[in-house]
């Protein structure tokens, strides 16, 4: 929807333990983003290590390294299977603002769900306060999963923090969550 301008960038974080995050968005939000993912990556090592800092491995790599032979044995295959907290579901943030009939940025919102079903819920919920004439516009949408990826909680703290800089940048409204 908005991400048709061209000021736009595509973003790969790559953590310690892989790809963090892939977005599409402007420069500055990614500036945000990525410092709030390096935070994220921070907290979840001094959790994991106990302050110790490093890469994660996978203990099943480690485990083929042990035996002398090289004949494949049946637990092979168990050890290639990858461990549970390791499979992790996708997920997405985007942020969008809702603008004038001049184009400037007045109400700034961010979701998790699909957009369109998020753009609706706003009208219903916050119609005093949103522009009627303009359709809201996507201004950054990030995806993340597999091995190394963020949690939705984590995912959500990203995006909010994208929103509140943008809002803040641009001196808009920001909407807040709506509860369920």
């Amino acid at each position: 929807v908005g991400l048709q301008q061209g000021n736009l960038e595509a973003l790969i974080l790559q953590g310690p333990r892989g790809t963090a995050l892939r977005a599409a968005g402007e420069v500055v939000d990614h500036q945000v983003a990525s410092k709030a993912v390096a935070d994220i990556e921070t907290r979840r090592q001094k959790l994991d290590h106990g302050g110790v800092s490093g890469p994660t491995v996978d203990m099943a790599e480690l485990k083929t390294f042990k035996r002398r032979n090289a004949v494949p044995r049946s637990e092979d295959l168990v050890l290639a299977k990858p461990s549970e907290h390791l499979r992790q579901e996708m997920s997405f943030g985007a942020v969008y603002e809702y603008r004038d009939s001049c184009g400037t940025a007045k109400v700034v919102g961010s979701t998790a769900a699909v957009p369109e079903k998020q753009f609706a819920l706003d009208q219903r919920h916050y119609e005093h306060n949103l522009p009627k004439q303009n359709d809201p516009k996507i201004v950054w949408v990030g995806i993340s999963g597999g091995r190394g990826s963020l949690t939705a909680t984590e995912m959500a703290e990203v995006r909010r923090t994208v929103a509140s800089a943008r809002a803040e940048r641009l001196h808009a409204k920001k909407l807040s969550d709506i509860k369920p």
